[in-house]
C-alpha cells in the first residue's frame, strides 16, 4: 500500500478544521466531546515508561503478549489515563467465538487462528489495562519520544479522527459516558506502519469483538478499517446492546421555493423525540443525519439549549444530554435543521434527496418507532410519505398534509415530484397508486405507469394468495430518481429506468415485483440481526423471481436467470457466506453484497422448493405451506434464520442443519463432474449407470440432484437422487431406451455440472469408496 500524504499541520492549526459546535467557546469552557478529541490529537508520551518482559495479556478471544520492549503511558484523555504505548517486540493471536467467523478468518487471511508479530502496538482503553499490564513491571525514567513516535502517533490520529475534526462514533461514545466500561482498542503493526490491524471490543455493539485490517479504499484524511470477523464477547454482561431507545418521532418538514425566480427546494425541518435509556450512565447520546443537513439547534423538553456536534462530511452527529441519564430515564428532544442543498429537482421534473434513510434525525437503522409527519410544499407537486395520510390542507400556493403510522416502523421516507397518478382498488387487496413523474422535455414510453401498476397488482394478487394479507391497506408506488428501488411500509420508490426503458428478459418484472414483494419480506417479516437480512432481500428476490415465472409462464427466463446467477457466483472467487449479512456489503469486496445476500439469498430458497417439489404431480404445497407458516408466524415481529429452519424441519420432520450449514452459514459451491452409460437390459428395457464426483465442496457434503430423462416415446421421467462427496454411484432403470439425460434438471443445485467420458470413469465407479443408492441424511 502506498505511504498516504501526511498533513502535520492540520494538528497544529487544529482551530481551523473545529467542526461545528452549537456555541464556539475558548478551550477553558470546551465541551466534554472537544476536550477529548484535543487531547486524542494532542497525545504524547512522558517521561516515564515500563520495562515489559514476557507479560502476557488478553482481551476476550485476543491474546497479547509483550515479549521485550517499553510501554509508555499517554498523556491523559479527559484527565485520565486511557491510552498506552508498547514499543518492542510482541505478538498477537486470536480465534473467533464462532465457527463462522473463524471460517471467515481462514478466508481472508489463510489462517484459523491469526497470528502476528509486531513491533508497535497503541492501546485504547477505559477500564484498568495499563495497570494490568504494568502490575509487576519495573518503573524506568525517559525522554519524551517525540520525535520517535510523531508519526506512529499521527497514524493513530488517522484512524481515530476522520477528516481531522470528528471523533470515531463508536469510540467517541464509549469515551463520553459516565462510567467505567469494557472499551479496549489496539492497533499494531510490525514494519509497515500503513498496513496495521486493529483488535476491538465496543460495549454497545451486540456483537461486541471486532478484528479489522487497514483498507485499501482509505485516503489521507479518512483512515478506513475492513473488518475481517465480528462475534460477540464470550461472557455477554448487561453492556451489550443499544444503550437507548426512541419511542415516537414527530417531524415536520417544509420545502418552500429557494427564491421566487427558483425552481429548486429549500429543507427545513424539526423533529420531535422522545428516547428512554436501556443502560445507565448516559451522557452524549449520536444520531443520523445528513452531511448536507445543518443543525441550527437542539433543546430539551424545558427548551434549554444543548450542546451539539455535526461536522459537514459525516451523517452523524452527538448531543449532550446536559446530565447524566439513568437507565429508564426518558428525555424529550428538540432538532431545528435545514439546508439549501439536501434536495434537488433536475431539468427533467425528478426531485431527488441526497439520501433516503437520513433526512431527519434518527437512532440506529433497525429499532421500531411510531412516527408523525407534517409535510408542507408547493401545490404544483405531490407527496406521499408512509404511513396514512390523516389531513390535507392547502393555503394560497402551498399544501399541508399530515401523515401518520398506525404502528411502529423501523424506516421512514416521502416523494415529492410533479407527479400524474393511476391507482386501482381490487377487492381482497390493498390499494395501489402508481405517481409518474410529468417529465419536462425527456422522451418517455407511454404508458409505463399502467404497465408498473399491472406488475404490482398481479405480484400483490400473487403473493396474497401465496401467504396472506400485506401489513398494509394502500400501497404507493412512485417514480424517484435514482439507479434503485427501496420499500418502506406501504410506499415503494421505483427507480426512473423502469419507467424510461424496458429490458426484455424479465429484469423489469423482476425489479418490480421485487420491491413489492418487501410489504411481506423485510416489512412484514422484519430480520432480527444484520447477519438474517436474506430473509428480507434473498426472500424478496426469489419472490420476484417467482412471479416472473407465473406471469410470463416462462419457465426458461425464470431458469435462465438463475443460471445467470450461478454463473456470476461462480465467477466471484472466494465468496463470503451468506450469514455475515450486511458486513459483506462493508467488507473487503463490498460488491459481493448484491450477489450473496439477493441472488444467492434467492437460490436458497429455489433449492429448498425444488427439494420439496413432487415430481410426479409437480406440485407445490409443502414449499408454499412452509413460506406461509413461516409469514404467518412472524408477521408483525423479527425472524432469524434458525426461526425459518425451524418451520422448515416442522413441516419436514427432519434435522435440516445439513441444508443450513451447507448454504447458509458455509459457502459450499460444488462442481459435479457426471457420467451416464446406458446398458440395454432384456428385450426392451434399459439401465443407466450414473457416476458423479462432486469438487469444491467439505467432506460430507450431500444434496438431492433432479435428474430427467426424456424416453424414445417422448415421456419424461423424473427423479431424485442423493448425491455426496466424493464419489457417488447409482442406476436408473428404464423400460425404454433413454432419448436425452438431463442432470440437475431445473437447476435444482447451485452447482457447475460437467458431463465427462464413462471411459474416463470406470474405475472410479467400481471403486470401494463409492457409495451405492446414498440414502436420505
Amino acid at each position: 500500500m502506498p505511504a498516504p500524504i501526511r498533513l502535520y499541520c492540520v494538528f497544529i492549526l487544529m482551530g481551523l478544521f473545529q467542526p461545528v459546535f452549537a456555541y464556539p467557546t475558548d478551550k477553558s469552557d470546551e465541551t466534554r466531546y472537544q476536550k477529548i478529541l484535543n487531547d486524542i490529537v494532542e497525545l504524547q508520551t512522558g517521561r516515564e515508561c515500563f520495562a515489559m518482559e514476557n507479560v502476557p495479556f488478553e482481551r476476550d478471544s485476543g491474546k497479547f503478549y509483550l515479549k521485550k520492549g517499553r510501554i509508555y503511558p499517554l498523556s491523559p484523555i479527559d484527565d485520565r489515563l486511557r491510552a498506552a504505548l508498547f514499543l518492542g517486540d510482541g505478538s498477537f493471536r486470536m480465534r473467533p467465538s464462532l465457527p463462522i467467523e473463524e471460517a471467515e478468518l481462514k478466508r481472508l487471511t489463510g489462517q484459523s487462528e491469526f497470528r502476528y508479530n509486531f513491533r508497535v502496538l497503541f492501546l485504547l482503553f477505559n477500564d484498568t489495562t495499563f495497570t494490568q499490564i504494568t502490575a509487576h513491571a519495573q518503573l524506568l525514567k525517559a525522554k519524551p519520544l517525540r520525535d520517535k513516535t510523531k508519526d506512529i502517533l499521527a497514524d493513530v490520529r488517522d484512524y481515530l479522527i476522520h477528516y481531522d475534526t470528528m471523533l470515531d462514533r463508536d469510540i467517541a461514545k464509549v469515551l463520553l459516558d459516565a462510567e467505567e466500561n469494557s472499551l479496549f482498542y489496539a492497533h499494531f503493526y510490525n514494519d509497515d506502519r500503513f498496513e496495521p490491524y486493529f483488535f476491538l471490543i465496543s460495549p454497545y455493539n451486540e456483537e461486541n469483538v471486532s478484528f479489522r485490517r487497514w483498507s485499501e479504499s482509505s485516503s489521507h484524511l479518512y483512515r478506513k478499517q475492513a473488518e475481517i470477523c465480528r462475534f460477540p464477547v464470550r461472557k455477554p454482561n448487561r453492556e451489550n446492546g443499544p444503550y437507548m431507545k426512541v419511542l415516537n418521532y414527530d417531524i415536520t418538514t417544509e420545502m418552500p421555493f429557494h427564491s421566487v425566480l427558483s425552481d429548486q427546494l429549500d429543507y427545513k425541518g424539526q423533529t420531535n423525540l422522545t428516547t428512554v435509556m436501556l443502560r445507565p450512565n448516559q451522557c452524549w447520546l449520536y444520531f443520523y443525519l445528513n452531511q448536507e443537513i445543518l443543525v441550527d439547534s437542539v433543546l430539551n423538553a424545558a427548551g434549554q439549549k444543548l450542546n451539539f456536534v455535526k461536522d459537514d462530511k459525516f451523517d452523524y452527529m452527538f448531543v449532550d444530554a446536559g446530565r447524566t441519564l439513568d437507565k429508564g430515564d426518558t428525555l424529550r428532544l428538540r432538532f431545528f435543521y435545514h439546508s439549501e442543498d439536501f434536495l434537488n429537482r433536475t431539468v427533467f421534473g425528478w426531485i431527488s434527496m441526497r439520501d433516503e434513510s437520513t433526512w431527519y434525525p434518527r437512532y440506529g437503522s433497525r429499532e421500531k418507532a411510531f412516527f408523525n409527519f407534517t409535510y408542507t410544499y408547493p401545490s404544483k407537486f405531490e407527496l406521499v410519505s408512509v404511513g396514512e395520510r390523516v389531513s390535507r390542507e392547502q393555503t394560497d400556493d402551498m399544501i399541508t398534509a399530515s401523515w401518520s403510522t398506525p404502528i411502529p416502523i423501523a424506516n421512514a421516507s416521502f416523494n415529492i415530484g410533479s407527479f400524474k397518478s393511476i391507482e386501482i382498488q381490487e377487492a381482497n387487496l390493498p390499494k395501489a397508486v402508481v405517481l409518474k413523474t410529468e417529465k419536462y422535455g425527456l422522451t418517455s414510453r407511454r404508458n409505463t405507469e399502467e404497465e408498473v401498476l399491472d406488475d404490482v397488482i398481479n405480484s400483490l394478487r400473487f403473493f396474497t394468495h401465496l401467504l396472506g394479507w400485506p401489513p398494509i391497506h394502500t400501497l404507493y408506488i412512485s417514480e424517484a430518481p435514482s439507479r434503485h428501488g427501496l420499500a418502506y411500509p406501504g410506499l415503494i420508490r421505483l427507480s426512473m429506468l423502469t419507467f424510461l426503458f424496458y429490458n426484455p428478459g424479465g429484469f423489469e418484472e423482476l425489479f418490480r415485483s421485487h420491491e413489492t414483494a418487501h410489504q411481506w419480506w423485510g416489512i412484514g417479516v422484519d430480520y432480527r440481526t444484520y447477519r438474517d437480512k436474506w430473509l428480507a432481500e434473498g426472500f424478496a428476490q426469489f419472490f420476484g423471481l417467482w412471479y416472473v415465472q407465473k406471469a410470463l409462464r416462462d419457465n426458461t427466463i425464470y431458469l435462465n436467470t438463475l443460471r445467470q446467477w450461478k454463473e456470476t457466483l461462480f465467477q466471484r472467487e472466494s465468496l463470503p457466506p451468506l450469514y455475515l449479512g450486511t458486513r459483506i456489503a462493508e467488507g473487503v469486496r463490498p460488491a459481493d453484497y448484491q450477489w450473496v445476500i439477493y441472488n444467492k439469498g434467492a437460490w436458497i430458497l429455489h433449492m429448498l422448493r425444488n427439494m420439496l417439489i413432487d415430481l410426479q404431480t409437480m406440485d407445490e404445497e409443502i414449499f408454499v405451506a412452509i413460506m406461509r407458516d413461516f409469514y404467518n408466524s412472524y408477521l408483525g415481529k423479527k425472524a432469524g434464520t434458525e426461526d425459518f429452519k425451524a418451520i422448515v424441519e416442522r413441516h419436514l420432520k427432519q434435522d435440516m442443519d445439513w441444508f443450513f450449514d451447507q448454504w447458509v452459514y458455509g459457502n459450499e459451491m460444488p462442481v459435479f463432474e457426471y457420467a451416464v452409460h446406458p446398458v440395454k437390459w432384456g428385450d426392451t428395457g434399459y439401465k443407466v449407470y450414473f457416476g458423479v464426483h462432486t469438487k469444491n465442496v467439505s467432506d460430507g457434503f450431500i444434496m438431492p440432484v433432479i435428474i430427467e430423462i426424456e424416453l424414445s416415446n417422448g415421456y419424461k421421467a423424473r427423479t431424485s437422487r442423493w448425491i455426496k462427496a466424493p464419489l457417488t454411484k447409482f442406476e436408473i432403470s428404464l423400460p425404454m431406451e433413454p432419448e436425452e439425460i438431463r442432470f440437475n434438471a431445473f437447476e435444482s443445485v447451485l452447482a457447475r455440472t460437467e458431463e465427462i467420458d464413462w471411459d474416463s470413469f470406470k474405475e472410479d465407479f467400481l471403486s470401494e469408496q463409492a457409495d451405492q443408492n446414498t440414502e436420505q441424511p
